[in-house]
């Protein structure tokens, strides 16, 4: 057995981490990822000193090292091995991650703080992103950066894509509270809601929109009775304020409805669309292999395997869609190993909400999951430290509540 004092010291300071972890956002690229490395330096060592392995035996982990060896293989015939290596190699710390959330640092008890920080910063962001709409620079004196853009608090354009990740938690596991039984709390609720669907609607970012919106149907779709209606009544509310900012905004309305018919209408030959052809034609010409982690970015410009160079947009950092980031850099093998482990996990959320369909610890981590985790559409890569962290944070946090529904032993 690992020495009380020191298994108290490593579990506490690796959950004050994992609640500083949504602060960290604010603060950059680097702030979160060394916020998850030393919560799983923490997670190591415990299980070291404790002889403790058998999270690492669970199906879904073995799924993700199987994916994670893979990954290491291919890079030896990648494009650049060295820059597929640094890819792969350090991926294992989000599975391990996931794990330490679900076996080590969460009771019901943090997450319950873990939902008070993730709803206080979700909230401060949106509103200091209606904050630098109505006035033009937000609360830190960014400057709005175009007529149909917001940054908000952050360097790049990714308020509305933020929002989208990291309000399902929030929002959903308000009903912790039985907002539903209260009038001023459902009030206090659906207000909260509609800020944060505006402020997404406000970033002009399009495919956050649907997500969200996506997001907000399913959980209406999978709820019963009071619930179903109280999500139903907010997201209609929030589809009609939208509608009336889009009639009074006529940037707003240009950007979310004109430019959103256009590229539709024209989707082969969008930038979007132009990067998917590129990514399928990559993995037709290397199916086994792929070209190697990180590395359609240097693929998609070689003149032998990559498109023509008539086809402008055929290069980016990644192909923009997760699915085909895989099918492209890992190869059909690796593309059905990451299809593999996304079911492992959606199967496994699913058949606990199945039998406990008010759970909100689970309810909130779970939907926000499956929004990421949607795969028609543009969307950031699955490797990204920034985007990638929230959806590991959420994932340990649905996998936490699943064994706390099941009862399994955790760490008090």
């Amino acid at each position: 057995m690992v020495n009380t004092r020191l298994e108290t010291g490593l579990l506490l300071s690796a959950r004050v981490l994992v609640m500083l972890l949504p602060l960290c956002f604010l603060g950059g690229r680097i702030a979160v990822d060394v916020a998850l490395s030393l919560t799983v330096i923490l997670f190591l060592v415990r299980s070291a000193v404790a002889r403790d392995w058998a999270w690492a035996r669970s199906l879904w982990f073995k799924v993700g090292i199987g994916l994670w060896v893979w990954m290491l293989f291919i890079s030896h015939f990648a494009f650049d091995s060295g820059v597929s290596y640094s890819q792969a190699a350090p991926w294992i710390r989000f599975l391990i991650f996931a794990a330490a959330l679900e076996t080590w640092v969460l009771n019901e008890a943090w997450m319950r703080r873990l939902l008070w920080v993730v709803t206080g910063v979700v909230v401060f962001v949106a509103c200091d992103a209606w904050l630098q709409y109505l006035t033009g620079a937000d609360l830190f004196g960014r400057v709005r950066p175009g007529e149909t853009r917001l940054s908000g608090p952050f360097s790049g354009l990714r308020v509305g894509i933020f929002i989208t990740d990291m309000m399902f938690p929030a929002v959903l596991g308000a009903f912790a509270w039985h907002v539903w039984d209260r009038g001023w709390a459902k009030a206090a609720w659906g207000l909260m809601v509609l800020v944060l669907i505006g402020a997404v609607f406000i970033s002009g970012e399009r495919m956050a929109l649907l997500l969200v919106l996506a997001g907000m149907v399913f959980a209406a779709v999978v709820q019963r009775g009071a619930l179903r209606a109280l999500l139903a009544g907010v997201l209609s509310l929030a589809i009609v304020g939208m509608v009336g900012l889009a009639l009074i905004d006529k940037n707003m309305f240009g950007r979310h409805v004109t430019e959103t018919a256009v590229t539709a209408k024209g989707i082969y030959d969008s930038p979007y669309g132009q990067l998917w052809r590129s990514a399928l034609h990559l993995a037709g010409e290397r199916p086994l292999l792929g070209v190697g982690m990180k590395n359609f970015r240097e693929a998609c410009d070689d003149p032998v395997i990559g498109l023509p160079a008539d086809v402008a947009m055929r290069c980016a950092t990644h192909p923009h869609n997760r699915y085909l980031e895989f099918l492209s850099e890992a190869g059909v093998p690796g593309f059905i190993g990451f299809v593999l482990l996304v079911i492992v996990w959606v199967r496994h959320l699913w058949r606990s909400w199945r039998l406990e369909p008010r759970n909100p610890w689970l309810f909130g981590p779970m939907a926000a999951v499956v929004v990421y985790l949607w795969p028609l559409g543009p969307s950031s890569s699955f490797f990204s430290n920034w985007f990638g962290i929230i959806f590991w944070l959420c994932l340990g946090w649905a996998l936490a509540a699943v064994r706390l529904r099941d009862g399994a032993p955790r760490a008090s």
